[in-house]
């Protein structure tokens, strides 16, 4: 950190090792250095992890990397419980050493394992972004072709711009006397961080949640290569496409927002399709099947992770077929949730009977299970699988 002095440092409260450092201190950069495959398996060897096969171990890490393989051992190495000494809460830190019987072809095994999970599940998200995505085309078109643009056909929730003209102008006018932010939010009754945000960005803190979400559609339909803009382009360069061209263009992402931002009454009509009690249950599976899409696409593990999104349930005996389904953070929500969505966009799909073959091929390890998924006992055996 050129020319900074001890002023300049910022404050933090961390253990480095044993050592306990409260005040002004240097976040310690990033000095590990570049270890060759052979020295990586030197490495992992001196932190007990059994390589029988030199060679292989040496290929898979020059193929895979050593950073993308270390997610499927993660859960082999040691861990300790110590005294948080911010707080004094007793917590967990994992360690650089494995457990008893790790074996570098266990994590290469759960790697397949998991490759082949995310291709199975990209086959369901597919389906379901399509159909779900012709849901809201049907829908929305009889209320007007352009009704993904117009307001009236929106949740107002979504319409409305994050910082009114009103509340601008009194934002300006406090600024204008040389008060702070802190002042002007008190005088305007915001959020000094939300003052912030209007001053330094104006023009964006006037806009919506669908002005962005429009701007982010049509800057896809503009740079689209597909033979379907291309025409409706050459064809009719004064307009924007309908609702049933548009939502070709949408990725799941853009789904899952736009279905949040439709009218409640719209949102709970196809939910009523796949037999939901409302459409927030459906909006929050769209937003937790997007992580998950975004784990697949981005080549990220998959088995054996806290989603980062939690799926709304509906109540017990609401839908009795996911009344099994008790942990709602792991993956098995997220599967059950794509098998059910599954049985109304295509009964016929052999999709489950794939899914519940692949599970059975989870490679045994005592430290990666079907329960750390929050899969139940004799999950394969529910209604929901049949």
């Amino acid at each position: 950190m050129p020319n900074q002095s001890r002023h300049d440092w910022p404050l933090c409260t961390k253990v480095y090792g044993s050592v306990f450092i409260s005040g002004a201190c240097f976040l310690a950069p990033y000095h590990k250095p570049y270890l060759s495959t052979a020295q990586q398996i030197a490495l992992l060897r001196s932190r007990d992890m059994e390589i029988s096969d030199e060679a292989k171990a040496s290929e898979c890490l020059s193929r895979i990397g050593y950073y993308r393989l270390s997610a499927y051992w993660y859960s082999s190495r040691t861990s300790e419980v110590y005294t948080d000494p911010a707080d004094s809460k007793q917590k967990t830190r994992v360690l650089d050493a494995f457990r008893p019987g790790t074996k570098f072809s266990d994590a290469l095994n759960f790697y397949v394992f998991d490759k082949k999970l995310r291709l199975l599940v990209l086959d369901a998200l597919e389906r379901i972004e399509v159909g779900i995505r012709t849901d809201i085309a049907v829908l929305l078109g009889v209320h007007s072709s352009w009704a993904h643009r117009e307001k009236a056909h929106l949740h107002g929730n979504f319409t409305r711009p994050h910082v009114s003209a009103g509340r601008m102008a009194q934002i300006r006018a406090q600024q204008a006397v040389g008060k702070s932010s802190r002042d002007i939010a008190k005088a305007v009754g915001m959020k000094e961080g939300a003052v912030k945000f209007a001053l330094s960005a104006p023009a964006k803190a006037q806009q919506s949640d669908h002005d962005e979400w429009l701007a982010r559609l049509d800057d896809k339909f503009k740079k689209s290569k597909e033979d379907f803009s291309k025409h409706f382009k050459e064809k009719y360069p004064n307009d924007l496409p309908p609702i049933w061209v548009a939502v070709e263009l949408w990725d799941f992402g853009t789904l899952s927002h736009f279905f949040s931002g439709m009218k409640t009454a719209d949102r709970d009509a196809i939910a009523k399709r796949y037999g939901l009690p409302d459409g927030d249950i459906l909006s929050g599976w769209l937003r937790n099947l997007n992580d998950v899409r975004n784990f697949c696409a981005h080549h990220s593990r998959l088995w054996n992770r806290s989603m980062p999104f939690i799926p709304p349930w509906p109540q017990s005996g609401d839908i009795a077929t996911l009344d099994h389904v008790t942990t709602h953070s792991r993956f098995y929500a997220s599967a059950a949730i794509l098998r059910h969505l599954l049985l109304t966009i295509n009964p016929s799909s052999t999709w489950a009977t794939r899914f519940v073959e692949h599970v059975a091929t989870l490679p045994p390890n005592p430290y990666v299970t079907l329960t750390s998924a929050g899969f139940p006992a004799d999950w394969e055996a529910q209604p929901l699988w049949a």
